[in-house]
Parts: structure tokens; C-alpha cells; sequence
């Protein structure tokens, strides 16, 4: 080897290319909006989601709207004798109870994504550096990147849509639809599928290089021994 960098030709640079900007999607995902809606009766401004927190008339982070909503239902709770028996009541119970559920949703695909993008940093190292045991480490990056980029989003996808039902049950809420993040988070999951594939090949090249290995017979009659 010729030093910490051993990339290989143009499949070599390819590998590293996907990985850096598998990098920098992962990077953006927890500021892009991964929801929003336009203006409309009751709601003047506009709405984002993201997986820290809500934009509309103010930034207001999901633990902060989860306590209002849990607030405000204690108090109408309250006011009825513990009977919940006025809609603005129940109201806020569904508000409480979906924004729950999309709060730990929210912030357990935020974790998810911050853990993908350091795996995938990593995973660049991994790259340029271009030996046998790197690729093998980078395998296990890149496998831990698709898998928890896959169940962040699906976590999104079923958190978010249970809170929306349960705000639609006594109240007409604007159903958002799904933003630039989430496209960008499924996008990187297929870019670091795809580098697995490239880090396979590159690890062919590693390991006939390592073993001196010039030709396919000669590598196939190595790996028969």
C-alpha cells in the first residue's frame, strides 16, 4: 500500500463520490421540512415539520406543542368534572395523545438520521483508505445506513399519520403532505445501497492486490485452496 489513500480507478472514485454525498443528504435531512402545508381557513401561515421541530406562525419544538395540547386537556378536563364531555375537550385529548406519538417518532428518526450521517463520515475514510479490512467495516456502515434509514422513514410515515387521524376525529385539521426531507432521506438510502454494491467490487480489487493476484485464474485456484 502507498499510504492512508489506496483508491482504485474510476470505480475506486465512484465509491468515494456516492459516499460523500450520501454524506451530505444525511446531513440535511433533520433541517429539510419533512411535511408542510399551504395557508387555509383557521391556519394563516404556512406549516413545515421537520424531525426537530414545527414551523408556522412560530418555531415551536414537538416536546413544546405536545405540552400545550396536554395542558389545555387537564385544564377542560378539569373544568368538566373529569368527564371530557365537551368536543373542545376531546379535542385537545387527540392532540395530546397525537402529538405524543409524533414526538417520539420525530425525534427517534432524528437520532436515527444523526447516527447514518456519522456512519457514513466514517464510511468516507473507509473509502479512500481502500484496504480489505476497511471495505469490511464499510459493509457494515453502509448496511447500518440503509437499515436505519428505512425504518426512520417508515417511523415517520406511521407516527406521523396516527397523529393525523387522531387530530382529524373532533376537528377539521389541513392534511399535510410529505416534504423534501423525507425524498432526500429515501434517496440516500438508495445511495448507500448502491455503495455497497461498489464496495463489494472494490473489495475484489483490494484483496487480489493484497494477495499479489493478477489474473481471475489465478485468484479463483486461491480461493479454491
Amino acid at each position: 500500500m502507498a499510504g492512508f489513500c489506496n483508491i482504485r480507478g474510476c470505480g475506486g472514485w465512484t465509491l468515494v463520490t456516492v459516499c460523500f454525498f450520501d454524506f451530505v443528504f444525511l446531513s440535511l435531512c433533520p433541517i429539510l421540512p419533512w411535511m408542510s402545508n399551504t395557508p387555509v381557513v383557521g391556519y394563516a401561515s404556512e406549516r413545515t415539520w421537520t424531525l426537530a421541530y414545527i414551523k408556522g406562525f412560530k418555531t415551536q419544538s414537538y416536546g413544546h406543542v405536545h405540552d400545550i395540547a396536554c395542558m389545555a386537556y387537564g385544564d377542560l378536563q378539569r373544568d368538566t368534572m373529569l368527564t371530557c364531555s365537551i368536543g373542545l375537550c376531546r379535542s385537545y385529548r387527540d392532540r395530546c395523545d397525537g402529538y405524543c406519538n409524533w414526538k417520539f417518532g420525530a425525534y427517534g428518526v432524528l437520532g436515527l438520521t444523526c447516527c447514518s450521517a456519522f456512519a457514513s463520515f466514517i464510511g468516507l475514510f473507509l473509502a479512500c483508505r481502500g484496504t480489505t479490512q476497511a471495505y469490511k467495516a464499510m459493509g457494515c456502515m453502509l448496511f447500518f445506513i440503509v437499515s436505519a434509514e428505512s425504518g426512520g422513514l417508515f417511523l415517520w410515515y406511521d407516527n406521523s399519520d396516527y397523529a393525523l387521524d387522531k387530530f382529524n376525529e373532533m376537528s377539521l385539521y389541513p392534511l399535510p403532505v410529505y416534504g423534501f426531507g423525507m425524498f432526500v432521506c429515501a434517496f440516500s438510502a438508495l445511495l448507500a445501497l448502491f455503495a455497497s454494491f461498489l464496495c463489494c467490487i472494490q473489495y475484489n480489487k483490494a484483496r487480489r492486490e493484497e494477495l499479489g493476484i493478477t489474473s481471475e485464474d489465478e485468484y479463483d485456484s486461491e480461493g479454491s485452496d
